[in-house]
C-alpha cells in the first residue's frame, strides 16, 4: 500500500467492500480456498497479514470461481456501477 495500513485494517476495509467476503478463521483451518467459492460470485479474501519484506506490505490469499465472476459478470457489474453514478 501506499501509506501504512496494516493487516486487521485491511481485514476491516475488505469486510465493508462490494463482492468481497472475508473468510479468515485459522483456528478452524478455514481459508478462502477454491472448494469454497462453488456458487460464490464474492470474491473469498484471508490469511491477512503484514509482509516484513515490503514497505507498508500485506500479504493475503484470494480464491474466485472465474467460470462465475469472470470477464462478462466484471462487465455487466461495471456497467451499472457507471449508470447509478449518472456516467
Amino acid at each position: 500500500t501506499e501509506r501504512p495500513l496494516g493487516a486487521a485494517a485491511a481485514r476491516a476495509a475488505l469486510a465493508k467492500a462490494a463482492g468481497v467476503k472475508v473468510v479468515d478463521d485459522p483456528a478452524q483451518r478455514v481459508y478462502p480456498m477454491p472448494m469454497l467459492v462453488g456458487s460464490e460470485d464474492a470474491a473469498l479474501v484471508g490469511r491477512l497479514r503484514d509482509d516484513p519484506s515490503q514497505e507498508h506490505g500485506l500479504d493475503l490469499f484470494v480464491s474466485i470461481e472465474n467460470t462465475r465472476k469472470g470477464a462478462a459478470t466484471n462487465a455487466v457489474q461495471i456497467a451499472q456501477l457507471l449508470g447509478a453514478r449518472g456516467r
